[in-house]
């Protein structure tokens, strides 16, 4: 018990950064965190209502949180494709375990199936699918990771994390329709076991891949593009990171 007082202390007196520095058990020296950029210039991913590619969305916020956590003493990071070339899934999981990662996220923004979907121009005059059905974030793990029960564990504080932050998970990937029907593993915060997700199988540390929200959703897609839900995300997952590195901890003892 006095164990376990003394390093409460310590973290409250010393703050993120140090909660970081004491949980680092994986290895001689800092955190690694590698940061998936999801998608490629050549295949963007899903498009907004706007007409933007969720590469870009991506890139923003992979960008956002790497710089974030590049701040906190104890933390290395790897940006996955910052250069965005072309890369595989398979690709992605080896550039982070070469780095010999001990987290790993993949970041991404979402879309709804396509029989949810409206079509309009933009203001380009180009033609977008859009929903207003859903919106939300939502969280992804894979048993078929290395380290399942670590993945699950970093699937639920980036969840939680979110939640914490104001923002409100989706349900549709739960749907019992061709192309979803994911166990909804934790509904309240937003977590899905995703088994045969290729980025997440390949690493060989923890992973979970981050949906932030949901692009085709024409005022969730404005909100993303706000500086404030940009700060939320980071946020959680500045958290998330925070409370693995004490759950990695807390494991060893």
């Amino acid at each position: 018990m006095l164990l376990r007082l003394t390093f409460a202390l310590l973290v409250a007196q010393l703050g993120v950064s140090a909660a970081i520095a004491q949980g680092t058990d994986r290895a001689a020296g800092p955190l690694r965190i590698a940061i998936d950029i999801g998608h490629t210039p050549g295949t963007p991913g899903a498009m907004s209502a706007a007409g933007e590619m969720e590469y870009t969305f991506n890139r923003r916020v992979a960008r956002l949180i790497a710089d974030d956590l590049r701040q906190q003493p104890g933390v290395s990071v790897t940006l996955i494709n910052e250069p965005g070339r072309e890369i595989s899934l398979l690709g992605r999981g080896d550039v982070a375990n070469t780095a010999k990662a001990d987290l790993f996220l993949s970041v991404h923004h979402d879309s709804v199936n396509e029989r949810y979907k409206s079509t309009r121009r933009t203001a380009d005059g180009r033609v977008a699918r859009y929903s207003d059905r859903f919106r939300g974030y939502s969280v992804f793990f894979s048993e078929k990771n290395a380290e399942p029960a670590a993945s699950l564990e970093f699937a639920k504080q980036l969840g939680r994390a979110m939640r914490e932050q104001g923002m409100t998970p989706t349900a549709h990937h739960a749907e019992k329709i061709p192309g979803e029907g994911r166990d909804f593993v934790v509904p309240e915060t937003g977590v899905y076991r995703f088994n045969d997700l290729l980025v997440l199988k390949r690493a060989r540390m923890p992973a979970a891949l981050l949906e932030c929200g949901v692009i085709v959703h024409p005022e969730e897609e404005q909100e993303l593009n706000t500086p404030e839900r940009q700060r939320q995300i980071v946020a959680a997952v500045r958290s998330a990171v925070v409370n693995m590195s004490t759950w990695f901890a807390a494991r060893r003892q």
